[in-house]
């Protein structure tokens, strides 16, 4: 039997209604062997836990909808990389694109009525996309050579952080002593107007996220 282990804890939910998952906290999680990736889901002291999706296929990075009802994630069940999404229950599993490209990092919007994504769809790259839930029609954010990743949607959904390695190589990496492709965080605008690089430095930025915090 291959050896399993539990990579990553990604979110906590607080529930307080009966439309949520109860009256408690939840935390989805993701535990990889060698040829198969689940979903779990448990109480946030780690008891209770059963598996969220079904062995046999790749299933990775979790997204909780902000209400909590929807668990948004990426699975290669079907062969490429698509999105999925399934309540907190493990039932209503519904696909929400079906292309031969790789479709990741589901950010849900604000509202729960978009989801951000990265995919190669258009140029076989990486680039932000933005996903219609009720009609599921998408349409590009970004274009371009470089890589763009981790959507992460302001509070007010006004705005979008990304890493992205649109700026090319740097002259002298960290680490390798040679030119690489740095990542760097960068905002835009949620229909990607307005793009504005925030970090500029020879170290990998990645995995931006915004404060909830609140000055009164």
């Amino acid at each position: 039997m291959p050896r399993t282990w539990t990579l990553l804890i990604l979110v906590l939910l607080l529930a307080t209604d009966a439309t949520r998952c109860s009256a408690a906290e939840r935390v989805v999680f993701l535990r990889s062997g060698l040829t198969e990736a689940t979903l779990y889901i448990a109480n946030a002291d780690g008891a209770a836990e059963r598996a969220l999706t079904e062995p046999g296929s790749w299933n990775y990075n979790p997204a909780w909808s902000p209400k909590g009802d929807w668990i948004a994630f990426t699975s290669e069940r079907a062969g490429s990389a698509d999105i999925y999404r399934v309540h907190h229950d493990g039932t209503g599993v519904e696909r929400l694109m079906d292309s031969p490209a790789f479709d990741d990092q589901a950010a849900f919007s604000p509202d729960r009525n978009c989801i951000a994504f990265v995919t190669t769809r258009a140029t076989g790259r990486a680039n932000l996309w933005i996903l219609d839930v009720q009609t599921h029609n998408a349409t590009p954010l970004t274009a371009g050579d470089g890589g763009d990743f981790r959507p992460a949607w302001s509070p007010d959904g006004e705005q979008l952080l990304f890493t992205s390695s649109r700026m090319g190589f740097k002259d002298e990496a960290i680490y390798t002593g040679a030119p690489q492709p740095y990542g760097e965080i960068f905002v835009m605008r949620y229909d990607g107007t307005h793009v504005e690089q925030l970090t500029d430095n020879q170290w990998e930025d990645g995995g931006p996220a915004w404060s909830t915090y609140r000055k009164h």
